[in-house]
């Protein structure tokens, strides 16, 4: 039997071996299904970090994962799922971190209680375009979502954890103008809404922890009014590449009294003396492209 603290076998390396005894395995780009990958693993219970990334995975047989009971990383990006289904890996209930990416999934089933520790999930660069209801409410203790590259119209089934820090929808399809649904996520820090179909976009106060806002590559006019002293104190906002057409539809900007980052490249500003007051408080402003230059 060999035992190691960390193990990595690739590139077809695993045809046969003796028994593997380690605690951080990454088997990849072996071209193998996981039962002829996982049955080389001696006491599975040992494996805190686990990669299935670069295979060519369609789906996870629950008999393999059922005593990886303190697996706290799961890497199975890169493969050929067009399905995830969290039961096949329910046993798994001390994970923290989840790549789904770089697969072909349409479609997530809902979590359940399977994962109460989980706080990293990425499902970026699949084929999602709908969620259930409540598909992640379980996950309490979710903080960074990223769902880029998909072909999401809505983020409501995802906002439903509130200690969401971190949120990437960068590259669907939203076009909603009602951003309700965001008020609950009050320990948001950076969110990333570009490459979308967005006309109109209001940051609620009650974000008062957002410091990052990525929407450029929109189709937006217009920001929802914040009040001086109920703006979030947003250090970085990027407008670049949308359809800004007047300056009083973007004077609330004026009000984030902390921003230190604008760009509002390649938009149709054909007046800028609303950026005055941020220029005076030393805001960077990018303008680049613009109708006034």
């Amino acid at each position: 039997m060999n035992k190691f603290n960390y193990l990595t076998l690739m590139f077809g390396a695993l045809t046969h071996c003796d028994t593997i005894k380690s605690r951080v395995v990454k088997l990849i780009d072996n071209n193998m299904e996981t039962s002829q990958l996982l049955e080389q693993l001696k006491d599975p219970s040992d494996i805190t970090k686990l990669d299935l990334s670069h295979n060519k995975l369609t789906k996870l047989n629950p008999e393999h994962f059922k005593e990886l009971v303190n697996l706290i990383e799961l890497d199975l990006s890169h493969n050929d799922f067009t399905s995830f289904h969290p039961e096949s890996i329910q046993q798994c209930k001390k994970l923290k971190r989840l790549n789904i990416s770089y697969n072909k999934i349409e479609t997530i089933q809902n979590f359940n209680d399977f994962f109460p520790q989980l706080t990293i999930l990425d499902s970026a660069h699949n084929r999602v375009a709908s969620l259930k209801n409540e598909t992640f409410a379980s996950c309490k203790k979710l903080k960074d979502i990223d769902f880029s590259h998909n072909r999401l119209s809505s983020f409501k089934e995802i906002v439903t954890t509130p200690k969401i820090r971190y949120l990437d929808l960068a590259h669907n399809s939203i076009s909603l103008s009602d951003f309700t649904d965001l008020k609950q996520t009050k320990k948001l820090v950076k969110l990333n809404l570009s490459h979308n179909q967005l006309t109109e976009i209001e940051i609620w106060p009650e974000l008062k922890r957002l410091r990052h806002l990525d929407v450029s590559q929109n189709q937006l006019s217009s920001l929802g009014a914040c009040t001086a002293d109920k703006s979030p104190e947003i250090i970085w906002i990027d407008l670049s590449d949308n359809n800004a057409v007047s300056a009083d539809l973007l004077e609330p900007i004026i009000q984030f009294k902390s921003l230190v980052h604008l760009n509002l490249y390649g938009n149709n500003i054909i007046e800028y003396k609303f950026l005055k007051p941020l220029k005076k408080r030393g805001c960077e402003v990018l303008m680049n492209k613009n109708y006034f230059q």
